[in-house]
């Protein structure tokens, strides 16, 4: 079941740098940052843009508990629930940097390289 906000057209991803200072490269050239340009309503879905050696590869959504969870690849294929919960998949935010765990550094190397 995919969502409204997943289907209206995102903004075109800004560099890590230009997303967020809390963007942190990790040591396999993955980063993740808050996505920007779109307003978050109350009790809507957390947007994040992931890139890999500074290339946009996807967007992730959380919704405001973090149980649930959607990804959408740079060719616009879409997966909902890449992970057991998002914080399988996702690490930090408020005052920590964000970073991607394990677990999705995996699921990112076997699904983004082939869409």
């Amino acid at each position: 079941m995919m969502f409204h906000w997943l289907k209206r057209k995102s903004p075109a991803p800004a560099s890590p740098a230009e997303s967020s200072s809390a963007a942190r490269v990790n040591s396999v050239g993955y980063s993740v940052a808050y996505a920007v340009g779109e307003k978050r309503e109350e009790f809507g879905a957390y947007k994040y843009q992931i890139f890999k050696d500074g290339r946009f590869v996807a967007d992730f959504w959380h919704d405001f508990k973090g149980d649930d969870h959607w990804i959408r690849f740079a060719n616009g294929q879409e997966d909902e629930w890449p992970a057991g919960l998002t914080r399988d998949f996702l690490t930090g935010g408020g005052p920590q940097p964000l970073g991607l765990t394990d677990k999705a550094v995996k699921y990112l190397d076997e699904h983004a390289s082939a869409r």
